[in-house]
């Protein structure tokens, strides 16, 4: 049986079809399993008719189906003699040719169609061993019914589930074997209750006074105190404490500072009001090389006094403490160097700045 089936796009009217058929009548359309009067669709064929069938031909739909729509083009042969032989007459051999032909395509959707029976009969054993296996567990009747299924309206769905991701584990559950029992939390019946409380309402407010005759009186200690000052102002003390100070000494403050941080490559310095300074920094690793520091602040002369301290791995390997070396450039920059591989270093320089605050 020839079949052709196409899908519909809301637009297309015209669908062809290549398998051979003899007559208009030959050729069935349908659409979503409706088959397609003769107003409905118009076979046109394609090709010269030959050996009294045509080659292929094109459906013409009155209305175009809808996008999705399943459309069917099948030949269905109605069984009939159309050539009347006659014995006193000779044979046409294009007669005989198109007589035969139509026999041979009848036959071919004859012999599909027992194929297809054939796939009928599977699906019927199919159903047999089915019916089978439902007699073995007792029949129909033992089988559950819908009234008998429960009620799963109750339970409840996966969305409802809880995330159980908050949950303790077993290991975060505490151990409850140091936990009171109920035997052992004391009895509390001998305890007072709320109403057993006292009223407080008639106890001595806080203000009360009570007497003060025995307590010296204000006039009496501020005599004593005066007696006692008079005394200690009589005391000789400059033998005991012989500091002299000098009339122009004073404290030496600082006056301006800078802390470390990622916009100053972590560089600090304290700078003191009479032009003392203090300034130091991190350096970043060395390789059995030397970099240059520039300072944050300017110093007087090159007579400052600059140092260094190595930053160490926690677990030292060969040349992490072979020897280090301090140059001082200018008053702006000093040098420091090491023959060793360091993750870095810590200096320090002090002396008198260039300009006092």
């Amino acid at each position: 049986m020839h079949l052709i089936t196409y899908t519909g796009d809301g637009l297309t009217t015209e669908y062809d079809f290549s398998f051979p058929f003899f007559q208009i009548s030959d050729v069935w359309v349908s659409v979503n399993s409706v088959v397609l009067s003769a107003g409905a669709c118009t076979v046109v064929p394609i090709g010269a008719y030959v050996d009294g069938k045509y080659a292929g031909g094109r459906v013409v739909l009155t209305t175009a189906p809808d996008i999705g729509a399943e459309i069917r083009i099948w030949r269905k042969i109605d069984l009939s003699r159309t050539i009347d032989y006659q014995p006193t007459l000779p044979i046409n051999t294009d007669c005989l040719n198109a007589d035969f032909n139509f026999m041979l395509e009848y036959l071919r959707d004859l012999y599909e169609l027992d194929g297809d029976v054939g796939n009928v009969e599977n699906a019927i054993q199919f159903l047999d061993s089915i019916r089978a296996q439902i007699d073995a567990l007792g029949g129909f009747s033992e089988l559950a019914r819908k009234s008998d299924l429960p009620d799963l309206t109750e339970y409840a769905k996966k969305s409802e589930i809880p995330d159980t991701d908050d949950f303790a584990t077993k290991d975060e559950i505490p151990d409850t074997s140091n936990f009171a029992t109920k035997s052992e939390i004391p009895d509390i019946s001998n305890l007072a209750t709320k109403d057993e409380i006292p009223d407080t309402s008639a106890f001595a407010p806080a203000n009360h006074t009570h007497d003060m005759s025995a307590y010296a009186t204000t006039s009496a200690l501020n005599s004593a105190v005066t007696q006692l000052q008079n005394e200690i102002d009589d005391i000789d003390t400059s033998s005991s404490f012989p500091i002299d100070f000098d009339d122009n000494d004073e404290p030496d403050v600082v006056v301006k500072t800078q802390l470390p941080s990622a916009s100053n490559n972590y560089t600090w310095y304290r700078k003191y009001k009479s032009g003392w300074v203090e300034q130091g920094g991190r350096g970043a690793a060395i390789n059995n090389s030397a970099v240059t520091i520039t300072l944050p602040v300017k110093m007087a002369d090159t007579n400052y006094f600059p140092m260094m301290s190595n930053i160490v791995p926690a677990n030292a390997v060969g040349g992490n403490y072979n020897g280090n070396g301090i140059v001082i450039v200018s008053t702006s920059q000093v040098k420091f160097a090491t023959t060793a591989t360091i993750p870095g270093f810590i200096w320090r320089v002090t002396g008198r700045a260039a300009q006092a605050e």
